[in-house]
């Protein structure tokens, strides 16, 4: 339980400092869902170790270890929009280790990244979300979203949040880059 508030209270902090994009939607439809075999296996950046494991046909379970510490579980999915690769990230509903009424009070919410490349190292590209809120503050209709409790949270459909990422791919200011290399 200490653990789950410790979590809780990372991810919260999370969310006020408005770090991570945050979504009510996938990135992806199912049509647009890929499986690439490469990715299974685990990628490293010093700190922390990404695991992924094929889940199914068309998605794998990611376990994120730092210093020994393993975190939830989350469901990542791949999808194929225009020439972009793009990881959807979502809370594994397995992983619920929180009380049945606390449960209740949380929503699950998605975040994605463009996937640069797999081999031989992963690079991921997410949204710098404190560029993203000044844009947003200039125009507010350039992707649907709503402000709760100072964190922004994406409302955009899938194909929506879809069309932004795409219009943004090649701007590298709105971009942050992440290299996890693959064990040798």
């Amino acid at each position: 339980m200490r653990r789950t508030f410790l979590l809780l209270i990372v991810v919260g902090g999370l969310l006020a400092a408005g770090c991570i994009p945050l979504s009510i939607h996938p990135i992806y439809t199912d049509a647009d869902l890929v499986f690439e075999p490469a990715l299974v296996g685990s990628f490293g950046d010093g700190e922390e170790t990404w695991e992924f494991e094929q889940k199914d046909e068309r998605s794998y379970v990611l376990t994120v270890t730092e210093a020994d510490e393993e975190s939830p579980h989350y469901q990542v999915r791949l999808a194929r929009v225009g020439d972009l690769l793009l990881m959807d990230f979502y809370p594994e509903p397995s992983d619920a280790k929180v009380d049945e009424y606390l449960g209740t009070l949380l929503m699950p919410l998605h975040t994605f990244a463009v996937v640069e490349a797999i081999e031989p190292d992963l690079v991921l590209k997410t949204l710098d979300m404190r560029v993203i809120e000044r844009l947003l503050t200039k125009d507010p209709a350039a992707l649907k979203h709503e402000i709760v409790d100072d964190a922004m949270i994406i409302t955009a459909s899938p194909k929506e949040l879809q069309a932004f990422v795409q219009e943004f791919a090649d701007n590298d200011s709105v971009w942050e880059r992440t290299v996890l290399e693959r064990p040798e």
